[in-house]
């Protein structure tokens, strides 16, 4: 039926090609009218609504505004006109969305920092003249604080800590003096020891430093205030190495296994990840973009399953789409190109769940980029073993859901030439042998995706004796 929605849609292939400069389609005139109105209808189901593939200067938010106009679901598209102008203000003003949803994590802290910087000013300027008021200096002039920093910043984290636990004591209201505690303990040669359980795991004092300075009132705004007036403590990097910290201690063990963490391993091991993730997103408020912070938030929010802003977030790393920093050291680059290419293999292989045509072919361009990458950072690689073998494994992983993609698309030679190549990059890795069970299982996939092969392939030809 026509109705509001039929006007959203066309208000949105307008937008669109203001947008793009793209004509929307039409009817192939030189066809019989039924049969041009019926492809039409078919290709306007396959409508793709994306405006930053053509004209990447365009905000993700208007994107998204223009997405939900051209839904091809009316009852997924906005509801009336006055819905759509509710979006669009809001994006004017760089407000959280009403009915759409801005993608981009980067995008919408950003205008969040737009929005809140007057009120972020006009806090940290009364909680100065406060502390002024009730105290002889703020903590950021006690020249206590300023030594503990002169020492952490000379890696002499055991002499800063003592002054700071003091410092955090006297000033409860300040995040600073247990922020950088954290980071001293975090730096603090005795205070990185191996934990042994859950209990030692979750209250390490750095962490616990950490919380208590994320739980003090305003300590974002105040935080970022600050390291952006003291570029020079390079406060960005800290956080960094305390998320990174974070996340070493985590991958030391087994989730899988019962005794790990004492036993409730997964609950202080998701502790310890959501505050590395804190640490990544204080870091991208002080310098948005910021390559490590951005790398590191993207690989956390790839293992909660937010596959499309892990890859926005690893992607913004090369500087541009497709492209690298060539001011970045070699292995920095390899990780990168390795980064996002297992991010795309875990994307792939959620998609692959759904078993339809279009998202097969969303994970197979996902699989054929990550084996770029792959290629691509392979001229990278030092020769470490370790390197090697992470290449390989994720080579191996992006072939075997290639397979699984060509048994889907009933491309059974392209399926055979992957299996080979496949068969190739675990001899590969067994020779480098330093992880003889990931061999093994490998080997068990790829038998497993042999044997699919064989029977989907005598299914679609009546003959299941093929063989290789």
């Amino acid at each position: 039926r026509v109705g509001a929605s039929a006007d959203i849609y066309s208000l949105g292939l307008v937008l669109r090609e203001l947008l793009t400069g793209r004509l929307p389609d039409l009817p192939d005139e030189k066809l019989p009218r039924s049969r041009a109105l019926g492809d039409f209808l078919d290709r306007r189901a396959c409508l793709d609504p994306s405006i930053r593939r053509l004209n990447p200067s365009v905000p993700y938010a208007l994107e998204a505004i223009v997405a939900r106009c051209l839904a091809y679901e009316p009852k997924d598209r906005y509801a009336d006109a006055s819905a759509l102008a509710i979006d669009l203000d809001c994006f004017l003003k760089s407000r959280p969305l009403m009915t759409a949803r801005n993608p981009s994590y980067r995008e919408r802290a950003n205008n969040w920092l737009t929005r809140c910087r007057r009120p972020v000013e006009l806090a940290i300027a009364g909680s100065i003249a406060a502390a002024t008021w009730l105290q002889p200096l703020p903590v950021e002039r006690v020249p206590a604080f300023g030594a503990a920093i002169h020492a952490y910043g000379r890696n002499h984290s055991d002499e800063a800590i003592v002054p700071l636990k003091n410092l955090a004591t006297a000033y409860p209201d300040s995040p600073l003096p247990q922020l950088f505690l954290a980071l001293a303990r975090n730096k603090s040669i005795l205070d990185l020891r191996p934990a042994q359980n859950s209990s030692d795991l979750d209250r390490r004092p750095s962490e616990e430093s950490f919380r208590k300075a994320m739980a003090v009132p305003n300590a974002v705004p105040q935080i970022v205030e600050w390291a952006r007036k003291h570029s020079e403590i390079k406060l960005v990097q800290r956080l960094d190495e305390f998320a990174e910290n974070c996340l070493d201690v985590v991958n030391k063990f087994d989730p899988a296994s019962p005794a790990t963490f004492g036993g409730r391993g997964p609950d202080a091991a998701t502790s310890l990840t959501e505050l590395a993730r804190t640490a990544f997103q204080l870091a991208l408020l002080i310098e948005p973009g910021e390559s490590k912070s951005s790398h590191g938030m993207a690989l956390i929010e790839s293992s909660r399953g937010n596959h499309q802003l892990a890859d926005e977030l690893i992607s913004a790393c090369f500087g541009g789409p497709g492209g690298h920093d060539p001011h970045e050291d070699l292995g920095r680059q390899f990780s990168l190109f390795l980064a996002r290419s297992q991010i795309a293999c875990s994307w792939a292989e959620h998609l692959l769940t759904r078993r339809d045509a279009v998202t097969i072919r969303q994970a197979r361009s996902l699989l054929d980029r990550a084996l770029t990458d792959l290629d691509t950072g392979d001229r990278f690689r030092g020769q470490g073993m370790d390197a090697q073998s992470a290449s390989l494994k994720a080579r191996i992983q992006a072939i075997l859901l290639l397979i699984e993609t060509d048994v889907e698309q009933r491309q059974f030679d392209e399926a055979r030439r992957h299996i080979a190549k496949a068969e190739g990059a675990l001899t590969d890795l067994s020779l480098l042998g330093p992880d003889p069970s990931k061999v093994q299982e490998f080997r068990r996939q790829l038998d497993q995706s042999m044997d699919r092969i064989k029977a989907a392939a005598g299914t679609a030809s009546g003959d299941s004796s093929l063989g290789y």
